[in-house]
C-alpha cells in the first residue's frame, strides 16, 4: 500500500469523452506521473502551482465544499491547506 491516495493509481485517471454521451467515462490509461493519478500531459492541464492565485482560489472553494460537507472551519482550512482569510 503507497503513502498517499495517489500512491493507489498505477495508470492515468483522467476521463476522456463528453458527460452523458456513451463511452464518455473512458480513462486514458497511460502511466501515471509520480504521486498523481493522472499522466504527466493530463497532469500538466490541471495542475496549478502553489501560491497563485488560482491555486489560493481553488483550494478557498474546496474549503467551502468540506463546510458544506460538515467539517468545522478550522478542519475544513487544514484540509484545503488554506488560511482562515482566504479570499
Amino acid at each position: 500500500m503507497g503513502n498517499s491516495f495517489w500512491d493507489e493509481f498505477s495508470t492515468c485517471q483522467w476521463l476522456d469523452g463528453e458527460p452523458g454521451k456513451p463511452g464518455w467515462a473512458v480513462r486514458c490509461g497511460a502511466p501515471v506521473a509520480p504521486g498523481s493519478a493522472f499522466c504527466a500531459a493530463h497532469r500538466a492541464r490541471c495542475y496549478l502551482p502553489p501560491g497563485t492565485d488560482a491555486w489560493r482560489y481553488r483550494q478557498w472553494q474546496l474549503r467551502i465544499d468540506l463546510m458544506v460537507a460538515g467539517f468545522d472551519d478550522a478542519t475544513a482550512c487544514e484540509l484545503a491547506n488554506t488560511e482562515e482569510d482566504t479570499p
